[in-house]
């Protein structure tokens, strides 16, 4: 009885039943959201990620001229979650998948980072950037620079288990040198992943090319 008089005043019940359900409909949306980004952070680390392998040879700095990245790259392995295993990420920079391959390596190196929706805004403006656009990988010796080839846009939310490992493939192995760089779209949510897969242009010493270095100094 004191429920029923109590929704009597609420502004809710004054509106259309159609716009009710739409209202509920949003709501019900939202708390999908909040329920993907808690389930992601299991595998965040509110720091750095626990220790792990890491070769010789392995990214430690990237840079994109065209959106004014400059940042330094942690490689982050991989973290059980319940039955499965995700790839750990971090609170600050790009993460470098250890199992991946290394500059000037055969094979698809991964780097991930966050778009802004969790607070690392490195990857902020990753959607600015298209086919034809360049960016460079550092070693601890060389520096890389790669061409930008591919521009794909996967959906995530409420897709099922085959859809997410096919979404997935684009982070496996492949028989080419590439570098992926992968975040989450638009960048006020994570419902879809914005993937960028670039080749490779050419690698210089950087003992050799000290300018080179300057240059990319933002």
């Amino acid at each position: 009885m004191i429920g029923n008089r109590f929704r009597r005043f609420l502004p809710f019940r004054q509106i259309s039943g159609r716009r009710q359900a739409l209202i509920l409909a949003l709501a019900f949306l939202l708390l999908l959201e909040i329920q993907a980004a808690i389930g992601a952070s299991v595998s965040l680390a509110d720091g750095n990620p626990p220790d792990v392998w890491v070769p010789d040879g392995a990214p430690i700095r990237i840079v994109i001229p065209k959106i004014n990245v400059d940042s330094p790259i942690t490689p982050v392995g991989l973290v059980k979650k319940k039955r499965r295993y995700e790839w750990a990420t971090v609170k600050k920079g790009v993460a470098w998948h250890n199992l991946s391959a290394i500059p000037g390596q055969t094979g698809n190196m991964t780097l991930s980072g966050h778009n802004g929706s969790r607070g690392n805004k490195v990857f902020r403006k990753l959607h600015k950037l298209h086919v034809g656009d360049t960016l460079l990988i550092f070693s601890k010796d060389h520096v890389f620079e790669y061409v930008i080839t591919d521009r794909i846009i996967t959906r995530e939310l409420f897709q099922s288990k085959k859809k997410k490992a096919r979404n997935a493939r684009w982070i496996g192995d492949f028989p080419d040198e590439r570098v992926t760089l992968i975040t989450c779209y638009p960048w006020w949510t994570n419902t879809h992943r914005l993937i960028l897969v670039a080749h490779p242009v050419n690698a210089v010493d950087v003992n050799e090319e000290k300018t080179y270095n300057t240059f990319l100094i933002w």
